[in-house]
């Protein structure tokens, strides 16, 4: 959306007028929610994820970069050295390129649906007191977060969720017990095999303490 309009491109041109699109925000949605996320240094990832490292950016085409979204798995060295060689094949598949287009359909659907039209066009901005170079390095950054290699990085996200049972809806909350005891000992050990996730999904799921908000 902040792309789109910090370039004066369409926005809000199919608005959504029902209640759920308009409502207030729900109680639960807080910046209190969860813990803050942790991540590594860009140029401190561990020397036993060098090769880890090197085929996930090779993957994304993302040169000597590494998304906060890596840095924060680097603090996992085992499990992202396995979860990587598992799961890029399935990144590789044809499936995950179609998945990444359908996300970016359902997006732009959204944006097109919003009922209203933030003003962050140049214009808009000009006249609120923005200068043309701050202007210009907005639009610059919002365009590199939703352009080019960024493009495969977002939504091979809930991938990785999936792997220690985090999957569903974004917003999630533990009870005050704390994550069930399977998905700490996951988290603990850092290596979900697939074989396990296989298993995982042919049986039925048991009712675990992750609350889904």
């Amino acid at each position: 959306m902040c792309d789109r309009a910090l370039h004066d491109d369409p926005v809000g041109t199919d608005p959504n007028g029902n209640y759920a699109a308009t409502a207030p925000v729900p109680a639960w949605l807080d910046r209190d929610r969860g813990r803050s996320p942790t991540m590594i240094a860009a140029d401190d990832v561990p020397d036993d994820l060098a090769g880890t490292v090197d085929s996930i950016q090779e993957f994304h085409g993302l040169g000597d970069g590494l998304p906060s979204i890596y840095r924060c798995l680097c603090q996992w060295p085992a499990y992202l050295d396995r979860a990587w060689a598992d799961l890029e094949p399935t990144f590789a598949d044809e499936g995950f390129e179609a998945a990444c287009e359908a996300a970016s359909d359902r997006t732009d659907g959204f944006v097109a649906a919003t009922p209203y039209r933030p003003r962050l066009d140049p214009d808009s901005l000009q006249a609120a007191g923005f200068d043309d170079g701050t202007i210009s390095d907005l639009a610059d950054l919002f365009a590199e977060f939703n352009r080019g290699v960024i493009e495969t990085v977002i939504p091979a996200l809930p991938v990785y969720a999936a792997t220690v049972d985090a999957a569903g809806r974004r917003a999630f909350r533990w009870s005050r017990a704390g994550p069930p005891p399977t998905a700490r000992r996951r988290l603990d050990d850092g290596i979900v095999s697939a074989s396990e996730r296989s298993r995982r999904e042919t049986r039925r799921r048991r009712p675990t303490r992750l609350l889904a908000k």
